[in-house]
């Protein structure tokens, strides 16, 4: 189950999670369950800085925009491994230069998308809940919870 962390952390909305599995095995199973299956991410980060901590930095793309996550987890306890996460959402804006006709360029510009500021019936506001419950699920899978 996701539990939003207390204040003031939750106000930039990191998730938290734990499991009794240890962090050198969690890091590496929710590495590969990120990168198979169906949703796949692409890690663009994965290391352990010291030996019961790992970061992993992910992002995926989308019809309309990219979603990025930062997960980080880490051994508090002999028997209990705490894994916070953010994910960030981006919509993806084209513009499409043409100078000549064998001359065209198309300019990406990358937007965060911010719930607070969502219309209510804006079709992006259910791009965070969508990311958090994607990364939790792929979390729960590893950690069987």
């Amino acid at each position: 189950m996701i539990r939003h962390s207390q204040n003031p952390v939750r106000k930039i909305g990191v998730c938290f999670l734990h499991t009794i599995k240890a962090a050198r095995d969690v890091g590496p199973a929710l590495n590969n369950a990120l990168t198979n299956g169906p949703s796949a991410w692409v890690v663009t980060r994965f290391d352990f800085p010291l030996q019961d901590i790992f970061i992993l930095e992910a992002k995926q793309s989308f019809f309309g925009g990219v979603r990025r996550c930062v997960i980080i987890g880490g051994q508090a306890k002999p028997d209990e491994t705490q894994i916070w996460f953010k994910v960030l959402e981006y919509e993806t804006k084209h513009t499409i230069v043409a100078q000549s006709l064998l001359n065209i360029s198309d300019n990406v510009q990358y937007n965060l998308v911010i719930p607070s500021a969502a219309d209510q019936n804006d079709f992006r506001q259910h791009w965070i809940p969508d990311g958090i419950q994607m990364i939790s699920d792929r979390i729960n899978q590893v950690t069987g919870e």
